[in-house]
């Protein structure tokens, strides 16, 4: 798979991040390295094996829900840096 700037740019952007140009050329080296890891993993003949982890196996080992006692509103509201007596304000992250 061919890795370009603007994929490199892309994923900069999607993760928030601050990418210099002449560091772009050592993220495609480094992407590139990356998918073809996960090329190599795809080669492999995986017949006959059996899943390590199974996504709906409900044997997990889980906690009861229990209510107990939780922190009171008024602590917690006090500790945030900007609040409105009822919910913390958060700066917004999605545009």
């Amino acid at each position: 798979m061919e890795i370009t700037k603007e994929d490199i740019r892309h994923v900069a952007r999607l993760a928030r991040l601050d990418i210099e140009q002449d560091k772009e050329d050592s993220f495609i080296r480094e992407m590139q390295n990356i998918i073809g890891y996960f090329d190599k993993l795809n080669e492999l003949d995986a017949k006959g094996l059996s899943e390590t982890i199974k996504k709906n196996d409900s044997s997990y080992n889980l906690r009861d829900d229990k209510i107990c006692k939780s922190f009171d509103r008024k602590d917690i509201i006090m500790n945030a840096p900007t609040h409105d007596d009822i919910y913390i304000i958060v700066p917004s992250v999605v545009e």
